[in-house]
């Protein structure tokens, strides 16, 4: 029983050395996804379920201000509003703020 412990963890270990030489070659760029779609602050959640989410393989929509980058909102951050309320509820009231979303630089090690 021990014997197939260890067996399994060498397994592990060597799967994890050789993710890590593949990925040690790319940079954040290599996987980065650029083609991303954009909303304004302002849209009303079941529009933006109606036009984007239900009209699309996307999960997380930017939410713009013009050019600036104000938030994040994914289909997760819908939840937090009523279904009942998404006529009136705002994408900027649900959604990431900028401040919170982790990024890192486009030339980080993957």
């Amino acid at each position: 029983m021990i014997g197939w412990f260890l067996a399994r963890a060498a397994r592990s270990e060597v799967l994890g050395i050789k993710l890590e030489n593949i990925l040690g070659k790319l940079c954040a760029r290599d996987v980065m996804y650029e083609d991303y779609s954009t909303i304004s602050p302002g849209l009303p959640l079941q529009t933006v379920f109606k036009e984007h989410i239900r009209t699309s393989d996307e999960r997380a929509f930017v939410v713009a201000n013009g050019d600036s980058v104000v938030g994040l909102l994914t289909t997760t951050d819908l939840s937090k509003a009523p279904r009942s309320d998404w006529g009136r509820t705002a994408a900027q009231r649900v959604m990431t703020p900028r401040a919170q979303v982790v990024t890192v630089d486009a030339g980080a090690e993957a």
